[in-house]
């Protein structure tokens, strides 16, 4: 149930575990505004969420009833293949207008910001999405369906499949280091989360204020844009908006609320993708924004 709203939400994931080399943030962000669009819309019934076995490049779906048939193979095979991984977000709600429909599958069509930033999630959506070379296939269903009126959102993006994954299996080379931007008006703050930052092997960089942030964010593209909530000239929650409702080259970045105070239901909604509360540790940064293997753990906080 959300508020008064009898909504549930439920989770379907494959009978056994697959293993994957991917973009965990993007896709995380992906599923999220895709998530996140379909509650804000769906009063009544459900929001089903279902991940499915991963799709080799021939098209095949691993099955669980050929386990011992892909052992035998894995021990001749390559130790991955390219396919696809694919989860499906299905809902209740009024469906999906066609014009917003044809924004999110078309990159020729411009979006228009609605007074929730509703259309400024579908930007986002398609927007990473280009980014990781997938795509998504929407069906709208009305209310004389036979499963009832909502959508149906298919997404699907290339990966490789790991055989025979352990811990040690991910390894320095298949990390990606990420482009991260700090804005806060603290200098220790800003000093702290740029080492936490760099521990984790991203590149950071740090501005104290709305006002000095606009430049880079004008002129450099960042993976992820931590902000602070409580800044003196404009606020977290303002410049995040401006990033998003703009057409500049981070308006589909990964946006982090920052705060000293509980705002975990300001950072997990538009126009963020999450929230850290401080002080900030690596483990729970490292958990937004990854990391490669470390020896040693991670302690610092900010």
């Amino acid at each position: 149930m959300k508020g008064n709203r009898h909504l549930s939400l439920e989770v379907k994931l494959p009978p056994y575990p697959v293993t994957v080399s991917a973009d965990p943030i993007r896709i995380a962000q992906v599923l999220r505004n895709l998530v996140e669009n379909a509650v804000r819309y769906t009063n009544t019934g459900h929001v089903q969420v279902l991940v499915e076995a991963f799709v080799n490049r021939h098209g095949a779906v691993d099955s669980a009833a050929s386990a011992l048939e892909r052992r035998t193979a894995e021990a001749t095979a390559a130790p991955s293949g390219d396919g696809l991984v694919r989860f499906v977000v299905r809902d209740t709600g009024p469906g999906l207008p066609t014009h917003a429909s044809d924004r999110l599958k078309s990159a020729a069509v411009p979006f228009e910001s609605s007074s929730d930033g509703s259309g400024i999630g579908l930007f986002v959506i398609r927007d990473v999405l280009q980014q990781l070379g997938g795509n998504v296939d929407i069906q709208t269903r009305g209310p004389s369906d036979r499963e009832g009126q909502g959508t149906t959102f298919t997404v699907s993006i290339p990966a490789q499949q790991v055989q025979n994954a352990t811990p040690l299996a991910y390894s320095d080379e298949s990390f990606e280091s990420l482009n991260v931007l700090v804005v806060d008006d603290l200098p220790e703050v800003r000093d702290s989360l740029c080492e936490v930052t760099r521990h984790l092997g991203h590149a950071c960089q740090a501005v104290g204020s709305a006002t000095e942030a606009r430049p880079l964010l004008a002129s450099t593209q960042f993976d992820a844009v931590l902000i602070d909530l409580e800044m003196p000239d404009t606020d977290g929650r303002a410049l995040a908006t401006e990033v998003r409702q703009g057409d500049g080259v981070n308006a589909a970045s990964m946006l982090i609320l920052i705060s000293a105070a509980e705002n975990q239901a300001t950072g997990q909604a538009w126009p963020f993708d999450g929230f850290l509360q401080k002080p900030i540790d690596g483990p729970a940064l490292a958990r937004l924004i990854g990391s490669p293997p470390k020896p040693h753990a991670l302690s610092a906080s900010v």
